[in-house]
Order: C-alpha cells, then structure tokens, then sequence
C-alpha cells in the first residue's frame, strides 16, 4: 500500500513538472523509510511568514542553479512560473543579470548566492534582508536554500546527476500545482 502511495506521489510530481524523478523511485527501493523522510522535509524547504513569495522563489532558484543543472533547477523555474514569475525575470537570475529586476527578486536572489558561494558579502546583503523582511524573513530565505540544496545532493549521491538537462522556461507551461 504505501509502495503503491510512494510511486503515485513521484509520477504525480514527475507529471506536474515535467521532469523525471527516477532517483526517487530509487530512493524509495533502496530506502522506504529515507524516501518519507526526504518527503517531509518540503514543509521545511516551503516555510514562508515574512518574506515574500517571489523572494523566496529567487532564493530558492540561485541555490538551485549553483547545486543541480536539471530537474531539481526545472522543477524550481516551473514553481515560479506557477506562482507568477514572468519567463523575462526567471532567465534574467539564470543569467545573473539582476539589474531591472524587482526588489524582491533581486534580493532574495542575492542573498541565495551569496548563501551557496560563501560571498565575502553575504553579511552585507544578510543585513539587506533584515532590514526589507526581518529575522523572520531571513529564516524564510535561509529554508528556501537550505532544501534547495538538498535533492542535487542526493542524486549525486545515488548517480542520477551524471548529465545537465536544458532548462526550459516557457510562459504557457500549464501546471497543476506547485511541488
């Protein structure tokens, strides 16, 4: 039964977000009890009560990029798609031109690489944040990127990162929801 649940959940995410999830179903065969617990740290990695939404989003895609080149990236580009990113600004983070860009997006990016490349001005852009959102919203930019980071680990682990995927922004995607 719960077999029946697990492989269920990864075809429905696989088919929301048009990416392949074998790794899970991997994880799931090797490890039942790791595939549940891996499951229940999306509450962690999604925590939000301060910062905005986009923000986070943006945080979530600079940790995304600088850890993964496939569908952990994808399956982050789609959310922002979904929840109203336009196509222009998600490929302008993926190219690193920040300029233009809405003050939510830019530093919400900002402070996600400067998380992941341990930046001489994470300090700097951690006070940024402080001052726009509050503690709160620093620990809400901190669990975005903290749980980005965590399924590129994994597949490098178990050898399902051996190949980059190009990564499609396209406005007219449709989604059933967000993962």
């Amino acid at each position: 039964m719960l077999k029946s649940l697990a492989l269920w959940l990864v075809a429905r995410t696989e088919r929301d977000f048009r990416v392949s999830l074998d790794y899970l179903r991997d994880l799931y065969r090797i490890s039942p009890r790791a595939f549940w617990k891996m499951g229940r740290a999306r509450a962690f990695g999604m925590h939000r009560e301060r910062a905005p939404e986009k923000a986070v989003l943006a945080a979530h895609l600079a940790a995304a990029l600088h850890d993964d080149c496939g569908s952990c990236v994808q399956i982050v580009v789609n959310m922002a798609l979904k929840h109203g990113i336009s196509p222009a600004d998600i490929k302008a983070m993926m190219a690193g031109r920040l300029d233009g860009l809405a003050a939510p997006l830019s530093l919400g990016f900002r402070f996600g690489n400067a998380i992941v490349t341990n930046s001489a001005a994470l300090e700097t852009i951690r006070h940024e944040v402080l001052a726009a959102w509050g503690e709160k919203g620093m620990v809400d930019l901190a669990c975005a990127v903290a749980f980005a980071r965590t399924y590129p680990a994994m597949k490098r682990a178990m050898g399902h990162a051996v190949t980059c995927d190009l990564v499609k922004v396209e406005a007219d995607m449709p989604l059933a929801r967000a993962a």
